[in-house]
């Protein structure tokens, strides 16, 4: 699933269940969560323009205005970037955890264990910043694996991994937006039964879709994660 978002993670002490977010997203809406398709065009590039920035290591990537009198969806969504601001400062405040991350590529399906999945490969710690009246997303680090993934991988499929080797393999992935994802593909293919869809490789960012998990579990086979 080629989606992107930016959540709120914990690095407390892992969830495996589907409360985990994650793990198991049912959708963005009430959850804290912008799904990055709602970007686009609203700046006048499109939502994946935002994300080959963030794989090119930009230090500072454009989002939308502030306020625009012209387009309610800018000051909807600029609402929704104040109170997920507000809320990475208030835990960055509270316990110095990073809390803000964009989030991509998604893998869904469920593992041998009936663990249902729906959730993102790759996390990029970020913070966001108004600069000249423009919301702006600020990476703070590398991308890296989402741990949470790994660790309900490791115990689904009784299976250990050198987690510091592995993480260290997808820092080093290349900046390149193209070169990128075949890394990830590559990385996928020598270390996890993960299958990801072709659409990685096209140049744009698709909606995350709503659902949950009683509907997830019926759908989903058994051992296929994509």
């Amino acid at each position: 699933m080629a989606g992107s978002i930016f959540q709120f993670y914990s690095n407390k002490l892992t969830d495996l269940s589907s409360r985990n977010k994650s793990l198991y997203i049912p959708k963005t809406e009430g959850n804290g969560v912008l799904d990055l398709q709602e970007l686009d065009f609203l700046n006048g590039e499109t939502a994946f323009e935002i994300l080959r920035k963030a794989i090119l290591g930009k230090k500072k990537i454009s989002l939308i205005p502030e306020v625009d009198p012209r387009l309610g969806e800018v000051n909807r969504i600029s609402k929704l970037l104040s109170k997920i601001a507000f809320r990475d400062q208030l835990i960055q405040e509270e316990t110095g955890d990073q809390s803000l991350f964009l989030a991509w590529p998604f893998l869904e399906g469920k593992m041998m264990n009936g663990k249902i999945l729906r959730a993102p490969l790759l996390l990029l710690p970020c913070k966001l910043e108004k600069e000249a009246q423009n919301w702006t997303l600020v990476p703070t680090d590398t991308w890296q694996l989402n741990s949470a993934l790994i660790l309900a991988y490791s115990h689904g499929y009784q299976v250990k991994f050198d987690s510091e080797t592995l993480q260290e393999q997808f820092q080093d992935l290349s900046s390149d937006p193209i070169e990128f994802r075949i890394g990830i593909t590559k990385l996928l293919e020598a270390n996890f039964p993960f299958q990801l869809s072709s659409t990685l490789f096209e140049d744009r960012i698709t909606s995350f879709p709503n659902s949950q998990v009683s509907v997830d579990s019926s759908k989903f086979q058994d051992g296929k994660v994509v």
